[in-house]
């Protein structure tokens, strides 16, 4: 019980995922379709993206990756995206906000 033991121990971080995504219009005429896209990327290569979750603003979300999206009613959406790496580094979603007009 005299001696001390030493050792050290590695912390990796991973950087949350860099945003970017857009839909295919600002704005759209409600009741048809929206198509948008993601391609954000992982804050490190060897921990990829692997879930989504988009939040349209209107009650509805989608899990996929670049969902197609119908607005139920004349409005402006604040939509999100929440994504997750398999590491389980996640993103902001408030800081990733875009609008969407429906007419």
């Amino acid at each position: 019980c005299d001696s001390s033991v030493i050792d050290s121990v590695d912390v990796l971080f991973n950087p949350p995922p860099t945003m970017n995504f857009w839909p295919e219009a600002q704005g759209v005429c409600y009741r048809e379709s929206l198509t948008f896209t993601d391609n954000s990327v992982s804050g490190n290569l060897a921990d990829p993206i692997t879930s989504w979750l988009w939040n349209f603003g209107d009650g509805t979300t989608s899990t996929t990756q670049n969902p197609t999206h119908t607005f139920p009613q004349v409005g402006t959406y604040s939509v999100t995206l929440l994504v997750q790496t398999n590491g389980g580094c996640v993103n902001t979603p408030a800081s990733s906000a875009i609008n969407v007009e429906a007419y």
